[in-house]
């Protein structure tokens, strides 16, 4: 009896654009540093794409990767929605109030509810 449970996994594969050497000597760390500032304080990674696309093209101009079309990469020329889109005005400030929309009239007990309705 053979209880070897153990799954069998499939072989590894490598990554699509090939393997490319570390930044061992700093050269685009300061880039790199900048970027994932930018994305702790916003929480978005799309609004930190410029700095993404100083980091590749730092890359490739140190011969860290493959020299590629940045469009072929995920950048295109035109800017992130919420980078481009201009502030609205707030609510408050044409005029909107919290909750009047909300209220419904008070029906007190005494009043008949329905008065369509004979007893």
């Amino acid at each position: 009896m053979n209880f070897n449970t153990a799954k069998k996994q499939p072989p590894p594969r490598p990554p699509e654009k090939g393997s490319f050497p570390l930044d061992h000597d700093g050269e685009c760390v300061d880039v790199a540093r900048r970027y994932m500032e930018c994305v702790r304080e916003n929480r978005v990674a799309g609004l930190c794409k410029e700095l993404s696309k100083s980091y590749i093209t730092c890359r490739m101009d140190k011969g860290l990767m493959a020299r590629e079309d940045l469009s072929q990469l995920g950048f295109l020329d035109r800017p992130h929605p919420l980078v481009a889109a201009e502030p609205k005005a707030r609510r408050e400030e044409t005029g909107f109030v919290a909750g009047v929309g909300l209220r419904k009239p008070q029906v007190s007990p005494k009043s008949p509810v329905n008065s369509d309705q004979p007893k």
